[in-house]
């Protein structure tokens, strides 16, 4: 069951990427925008990284997030762009396979509710190797994506969410995955 539960996330992945044909590369040229400006220069390299080892411990505590540390205030723009959309993929996959997964896999709930616990980590080191490694964003990913997804339809229909595959414009901007009713707002008036 939890295979087949993994396969429709990948599954819903796909569908997101041919049914929509503009968004593959879309994302594409938004990491490739990000890739290319997040490198410094080789002569900044030393000062980027004694900035980035100094502000480590706010990492290790939670106080900041690994992104804020590694990229100056126009890259976390870009990046929260990519987040929101990842969001909207990663939660609208995660609300896709919870509403089909009980006709087709009886055991979803038990399966969601061990993923969901699993996704909040075990103990105090596995949560500071998540903040290091940039998992615990993702796995934020997952959570406030399918809260925006699931808003959405609950406010305007299947229909009225799925306007977010219209174009570019359409798709969430960082500070609409907090608030859906914004985005209703902004594309539905």
């Amino acid at each position: 069951d939890f295979r087949l539960w993994v396969a429709m996330h990948e599954e819903t992945h796909r569908v997101q990427f041919t049914a929509v044909p503009w968004l593959r590369e879309h994302m594409i040229g938004r990491a490739r925008s990000v890739g290319t400006q997040i490198m410094p220069e080789p002569d900044q390299m030393s000062q980027r990284l004694g900035e980035i080892l100094g502000q480590l411990p706010d990492v290790i505590s939670g106080k900041a997030d690994i992104t804020q540390v590694m990229a100056t205030p126009a890259q976390r723009e870009m990046l929260a762009e990519i987040t929101a959309i990842m969001s909207l993929l990663e939660g609208h996959a995660d609300a896709i396979m919870d509403e089909v997964g009980p006709s087709v896999i009886p055991t979803v709930a038990e399966i969601r509710t061990k993923f969901t616990r699993r996704r909040k980590g075990a103990g105090s080191v596995d949560k500071i190797l998540r903040r290091l490694l940039g998992m615990e964003a993702k796995m934020r990913q997952y959570h406030d994506g399918a809260i925006f997804v699931r808003a959405v339809v609950d406010q305007v229909g299947m229909d009225g969410f799925n306007q977010v595959w219209t174009s570019p414009e359409t798709l969430p901007l960082a500070t609409e995955i907090a608030d859906p009713q914004s985005w209703v707002r902004r594309v539905h008036g």
